[in-house]
């Protein structure tokens, strides 16, 4: 009897184990479908708010549109020099009102340029420069009314990188000092963003092609005490070089650590990963800059552009 009733015992426990497994089951079901139907929600919310800020973005445009005195803004550039780092400048202008005896100027970089009369368009060109945005005014002259428009269609970003090749440096590393000695341990990549822009559009770039030199130089207390070439093989928009080396280094010596190249124009890209002077003689770590500035040059050591 008592065996039978341990059976039975064993027999409820086990089924209640198995209805409290049904019903975790039965509640993680729940939870994945409640987190689901949370996630689509917020889905549905997030392209709700992404119709309501366009709509709205599209709203302020039509009022800026009905309020503006511009039909039609043309801006069209052309004749770029990749020496000179020049080009021309066309803007064509179509006004919603025009009134007889009008005098329209383009008031471009502190200069008053005088726009012709082309059918419904005002036009006039410009030689500018690629190192310059530009955000002209409009000028309308009539007797002696006189009205000055600004518009932000009228803005002409830089041009530099559509007529310079563009390449990012990225370092990674340290210099060590220990045992009286620097220890060097670093890569670098270089990266051709000009590969993908429209600079000298449908001609295959790379940088063997773009740059005379590209150069890893490191500079001990104003001397240069190695010098390497970079090239670009396999992958025509990288180049990847590790470097690991060391030199005896005191209390007071400087390291100076560059990456220097030089397009086919003569211009100079200067960036420099690691500037470390000794203070104390102790073990230190100092890391490579891993987001350095690059300064551009003319061929007279006249700087002309920087970016990062």
């Amino acid at each position: 009897m008592k065996k039978y009733l341990v059976h039975i015992l064993l027999g409820i426990i086990i089924l209640m184990l198995l209805l409290g497994l049904i019903k975790i089951d039965a509640l993680q079901k729940n939870a994945i479908s409640f987190k689901n139907e949370a996630r689509l929600l917020d889905h549905r919310m997030d392209n709700l708010s992404n119709r309501v800020l366009n709509l709205a973005n599209q709203l302020e445009e039509e009022r800026e549109n009905k309020n503006s005195i511009f039909e039609k803004i043309d801006i069209i550039t052309s004749n770029m020099d990749s020496k000179t780092l020049e080009y021309d400048l066309l803007y064509k202008i179509a006004l919603k009102k025009n009134t007889k005896g009008d005098e329209v100027f383009l008031i471009f970089d502190n200069d008053r340029v005088k726009m012709t009369k082309n059918d419904i368009f005002y036009t006039a060109s410009i030689r500018a420069s690629a190192l310059k945005e530009y955000q002209p005014m409009l000028l309308i002259l009539n007797q002696d009314t006189e009205l000055i428009k600004v518009d932000e269609k009228l803005y002409v970003e830089d041009q530099v990188f559509k007529m310079l090749p563009q390449f990012i440096v990225q370092p990674n590393g340290n210099l060590e000092f220990y045992n009286k000695k620097l220890h060097a341990d670093y890569d670098i990549m270089l990266h051709n963003l000009s590969v993908d822009n429209s600079f000298e559009k449908n001609a295959e770039k790379n940088f063997n092609l773009e740059f005379k030199s590209i150069k890893h130089i490191v500079v001990v207390n104003g001397n240069i005490v190695q010098e390497d070439e970079l090239t670009a093989t396999e992958d025509i928009n990288h180049i990847w070089e590790d470097f690991r080396y060391e030199m005896d280094f005191k209390i007071e010596d400087n390291i100076k650590i560059y990456i220097k190249a030089e397009t086919k124009h003569g211009y100079i890209y200067s960036s420099k990963i690691a500037d470390f002077t000794l203070k104390i003689d102790q073990n230190i770590i100092h890391n490579i800059d891993s987001h350095p500035m690059i300064y551009i040059e003319d061929e007279n050591g006249n700087e002309v552009f920087n970016y990062e």
